[in-house]
């Protein structure tokens, strides 16, 4: 069979974006829990998971169907080949099966079309459409799916009215002359020429198979990177969800796995957001070393994204660690930390502020009670300056009650 074409009138494939980070080295890469049929929400729910968490739906599969008519079996071999070698990298990776289906007529039946039962349809055609959905290859003795012009149609059409779900469509034309005119269907072919000036955006041609792999994977590629992409925002939403009905295990097992799927995706900005929610619910679980894990993983974040904001959040948050501990001289320490890092018109910058107030006048109590009241009245000193700059009269009044109570004991 040729490899080559003499002339192609069709505009060449468009190549789908790539993202390099996703294909890293197995052996490097840091391992992911796969996701679990009761942690893996459909991405078309990932925007607003209105359901209660505990009824979501799950997936942790793309199921693809490959739909090849007769005259492209070696483009059929080809793309299964692909398919399985990226199901190895993605089930490393993201915890995802990729799973080459084959309908039955029971399931298809059942579905009323072959399109509805996948999430990503790949066909093929060259000279013709299949006869049949579904047929039998006799060196191999096994049904295959070649897909008649109806089927290839219903997938154009449900791509469409699918919309933003998840159904991904290429139909890829091999422009390689015929191998034997005489024996060329020229009904057959009319129609598949006339199927791909419908086809418009989700076709492409190629004349050596060479091009159709190098395509095909990087479509999927991207498909995959969107996918998991979705899977780790719903993950994020079903987290918040279950932080807000206050089961706190269930909030932090959603979110450390969107964490994950984040890092392999090679997204900081949301991981390091992801970071400071888990840390904050660990705090709130009286889970300090977590916390504490958490947020040196959102400070490294931050640094590298040189994000003074969240820098700050990730401070503010060790500081109140620390607090928890009544370790107040860390406290301390974090939280002038956190404010430097902010301009004093920052949303955060006042309430780090009286944090410090807070602080500052925890250690001058420690020192009352020690009777070393010249360090008491340094720090309540130092809290009454600070109360100035947020104009904390309240505040302001208590400390110079206690100032007045140290003046007295002496």
């Amino acid at each position: 069979m040729p490899e080559s074409v003499h002339a192609a009138p069709e505009t060449p494939i468009a190549r789908a974006p790539i993202n390099e980070s996703v294909w890293r080295d197995v052996e490097t890469a840091p391992t992911i829990i796969p996701l679990s049929s009761e942690t893996a929400p459909l991405p078309e729910n990932a925007a607003a998971p209105s359901a209660a968490p505990n009824e979501r739906r799950a997936q942790n599969r793309l199921r693809i169907l490959l739909a090849t008519p007769s005259d492209v079996q070696t483009e059929r071999a080809l793309l299964t080949e692909l398919v399985q070698e990226m199901n190895a990298h993605t089930r490393a990776r993201f915890g995802l099966e990729l799973e080459l289906i084959t309908p039955t007529a029971a399931d298809i039946a059942n579905a009323q079309s072959a399109v509805a039962l996948t999430d990503i349809f790949i066909g093929v055609c060259w000279l013709h459409f299949g006869s049949l959905t579904a047929e039998h290859d006799g060196a191999t003795n096994a049904n295959y799916f070649a897909g008649t012009e109806n089927d290839f149609t219903l997938a154009l059409e449900q791509t469409d009215e699918r919309g933003g779900g998840w159904l991904r469509t290429v139909i890829y034309r091999s422009i390689r002359p015929p191998l034997d005119l005489l024996h060329l269907n020229v009904g057959e072919y009319t129609r598949v020429q006339q199927f791909f000036e419908r086809a418009n955006a989700l076709a492409g041609v190629y004349s050596e198979t060479s091009e159709l792999r190098a395509d095909a994977r990087a479509r999927l590629e991207a498909w995959i990177y969107n996918y998991v992409s979705d899977l780790a925002n719903a993950l994020t939403e079903y987290g918040a969800t279950f932080a807000g009905a206050g089961q706190l295990a269930e909030a932090l097992a959603d979110l450390e796995q969107a964490g994950a799927l984040y890092r392999e995706l090679d997204l900081p900005a949301q991981e390091l957001n992801l970071q400071l929610q888990v840390a904050a619910l660990y705090r709130q679980n009286h889970q300090a070393a977590q916390a504490a894990d958490a947020l040196d993983a959102a400070q490294k974040l931050a640094l590298t994204l040189q994000d003074n904001n969240a820098a700050a959040l990730a401070l503010h948050q060790r500081g109140l660690l620390a607090a928890d501990a009544q370790d107040w001289n860390a406290a301390l320490e974090a939280f002038q930390r956190a404010r430097a890092s902010l301009q004093p018109d920052a949303a955060t910058y006042r309430d780090i502020l009286a944090d410090e107030i807070s602080a500052y006048e925890q250690l001058g109590d420690t020192a009352r009670q020690t009777a070393d009241n010249a360090t008491a009245q340094t720090n309540y000193h130092n809290a009454l300056a600070l109360t100035q700059e947020i104009d904390d009269m309240p505040h302001a009044v208590v400390l110079w009650q206690k100032l007045a109570e140290l003046a007295t004991a002496r």
